[in-house]
């Protein structure tokens, strides 16, 4: 199995796939090597000296079982839930944006120009920024925006105390926008890196290799058992392959939320 600094980079490649495509390929390689493999240990291990281990074998099967699936349940519950984490920051970065678009006309001087500004930042997530996350990227002009307009909300002029309070929470809200912002930045450029790849096919192997340890009077039972083991071990892998970069391949966050939010801003209106 793959263990080399590039492995994180090659397991990247199914996740930029087509879902069902990378499906067929990772998996379908994954149960063909290991099958394969079982049926070279078949030809060369001795068979009768197998069966007289059969019992120890199991047992240290059984231990080296569950401690690979505690490892791989723990990295591919980790994996959801920083998928999860991802997409909730994506709501919370739109849905401050509408507040800071609402709150905003309390400074009639300068509303009209700042929501045309905070609409045009969210036509340029949805059009030019999220293509690009899909590779890993970002929208420098989308970047450009968003500063200008948070150093325009710093500066805004203040003549009353309700406005002193409103400018308080436009700042506030504008800060949260930006830190989501960087955050999902983040997380469209950064999955598990190569040392875990390394460990999560390396355990694979070893729990495949302790499957060939076994006797089998039958080869048709040998490949049949060998490959429902390895389709486990692949299903899973391939599970934290897809959603280890949230804004990547089929498997992805779509930019819904700014698109209601662009919707919001129509009904509010300048």
């Amino acid at each position: 199995m793959p263990s080399s600094a590039a492995e994180g980079a090659r397991v990247e490649v199914f996740a930029s796939l087509p879902v069902y495509a990378g499906s067929v390929i990772f998996i379908g390689g994954f149960v063909a090597i290991a099958v394969l493999g079982g049926l070279l240990a078949h030809r060369f291990f001795p068979q009768s000296i197998l069966e007289q281990h059969n019992e120890i074998a199991g047992f240290v099967f059984a231990v080296v079982g569950v401690v690979y699936a505690v490892l791989l349940a723990f990295l591919a519950i980790a994996v959801w839930q920083r998928f999860d984490a991802a997409e909730t920051r994506v709501h919370d970065e739109a849905s401050q944006l509408v507040v800071v678009y609402r709150r905003v006309d309390a400074f009639p001087s300068a509303s009209v120009a700042l929501r045309k500004q905070i609409a045009r930042y969210v036509d340029l997530v949805i059009s030019d920024e999220w293509p690009k996350m899909n590779a890993g990227s970002q929208s420098t002009a989308a970047n450009r925006l968003i500063e200008n307009i948070a150093y325009q909300v710093r500066h805004l002029r203040v003549a009353t105390a309700t406005q002193q309070d409103l400018l308080a929470s436009l700042i506030d809200g504008l800060q949260a926008t930006m830190m989501d912002r960087d955050d999902r930045l983040l997380l469209s450029s950064k999955g598990l890196n190569s040392f875990l790849w390394a460990i999560l096919f390396l355990g694979a192997a070893d729990v495949l290799l302790f499957s060939y340890l076994f006797a089998f009077k039958s080869i048709g039972a040998q490949v049949a058992m060998t490959g429902l083991l390895a389709f486990s071990l692949s299903l899973v892998l391939h599970l934290i392959a897809v959603m280890d970069y949230p804004y990547r391949g089929d498997v992805r966050i779509q930019a819904t939320p700014f698109i209601e939010a662009r919707q919001s801003f129509k009904a509010i209106g300048f």
